[in-house]
């Protein structure tokens, strides 16, 4: 994969690649070395030796202006710059590394995104999951609290009629009694039943 995007990377370079360096004044290669060699005075303008004496000689004075900035320098401000003879050549080299790992750069950030993008699913289920679980205990909770509640209210209901019963019972067995009893009347037993029965309505 790697061999294929530095030979991509290599065609780009040398599709779009851009003319050596050359001399602002005479517009040709400076070199290395010899008359030509690549120079620059103190605004940091880069010329060809040769260019720049031919340029101070012409102004007749001691200095002259620099031709692209126009900042004053003299002859003895003018400072060879050492440079390897396969300069053009390492600057293509770098150039073509640059596109080769900047295509691999983005083949790996590619990656880097699907990555992150299936760690979101992945985390987006777990949640999802995690969700119906809390709900399905909370649903649980919830229907185990309401059968307690439902039991509650059925064993207060059993033990309410538990006790009319009892009640019941009782009154039938005094009833019984006042009956029995020959200074019992009818009223005292009408009475009788309405007191017990509006006592039983109460439980």
């Amino acid at each position: 994969m790697e061999d294929a995007v530095a030979v991509v990377g290599a065609a780009a370079v040398n599709k779009l690649q851009p003319p050596p360096p050359t001399c602002p004044v005479c517009l040709e290669p400076w070199t290395c070395n010899g008359g030509h060699r690549i120079c620059c005075i103190p605004c940091g303008h880069v010329y060809g030796r040769s260019c720049l004496e031919r340029w101070l000689h012409r102004s007749s004075h001691a200095s002259a202006k620099c031709p692209q900035c126009g900042e004053q320098f003299e002859d003895k401000l003018i400072t060879n710059l050492y440079a390897p003879g396969n300069l053009w050549d390492g600057c293509c080299r770098l150039q073509e590394l640059e596109a080769n790992y900047k295509s691999i750069i983005k083949e790996m950030e590619g990656r880097a995104t699907s990555i992150t993008v299936s760690d979101f699913n992945r985390f987006g289920a777990e949640m999802k999951e995690a969700i119906a679980k809390f709900f399905a205990e909370l649903k649980g909770l919830f229907s185990a609290h309401f059968e307690q509640a439902i039991n509650n209210v059925n064993k207060s209901w059993n033990e309410k009629v538990a006790t009319a019963n009892a009640g019941m019972t009782s009154m039938k067995d005094q009833m019984k009694k006042m009956a029995e009893e020959e200074n019992a009347t009818a009223t005292d037993l009408v009475e009788f039943m309405e007191r017990n029965f509006t006592q039983l309505c109460y439980l």
